[in-house]
């Protein structure tokens, strides 16, 4: 299973309809981790064959409803969040202990812009940086297959 991630696109298309195109022939799935949901929108109208998942973030004034949601993967329990309700910008903490607490071995959050990844006790944090801002606008790929990941950033 292939997998696009997107977060942070405020107010941007763009850069996401560029990265599905290059990835549109073998994308089985886009997640949109929040502060754009107008412009996640768009997409699941733009490209009505690819399963869509999105959360809100905090910028995304009207659009109340579930803020997380797990997802299972291919057999990973995953936690998709925009991760400004766990303090993100401040550390992984609470997100951590969120995902402990979901019993989630993927976590994938946004809000922060930096992409980046890691790895504490098993679990794995993933966030793919932002698609609408700042100098390198970033997403993530990831590859899922049998319960094992294999994951990457791409820019546009």
């Amino acid at each position: 299973m292939k997998i696009l991630v997107f977060s942070d696109a405020h107010g941007q298309t763009r850069g996401m309809e560029q990265a599905i195109c290059a990835h549109e022939r073998d994308t089985d799935a886009i997640l949109f981790l929040g502060d754009g949901m107008r412009e996640a929108e768009l997409l699941l109208q733009r490209f009505p064959q690819i399963m869509h998942t999105a959360v809100p973030g905090n910028n995304d004034i009207g659009y109340g409803g579930v803020q997380d949601c797990i997802l299972d993967l291919q057999g990973v329990r995953t936690l998709c969040t925009h991760g400004h309700k766990y303090g993100v910008k401040g550390g992984r903490g609470r997100l951590y202990q969120a995902a402990l607490e979901k019993e989630v071995q993927l976590v994938l959050f946004g809000h922060t812009h930096v992409a980046e990844e890691c790895i504490m006790d098993g679990i794995r944090f993933f966030n793919p940086g932002s698609i609408g801002r700042g100098i390198e606008r970033t997403y993530g790929v990831l590859y899922i297959e049998n319960g094992k990941i294999v994951s990457g950033f791409g820019k546009i």
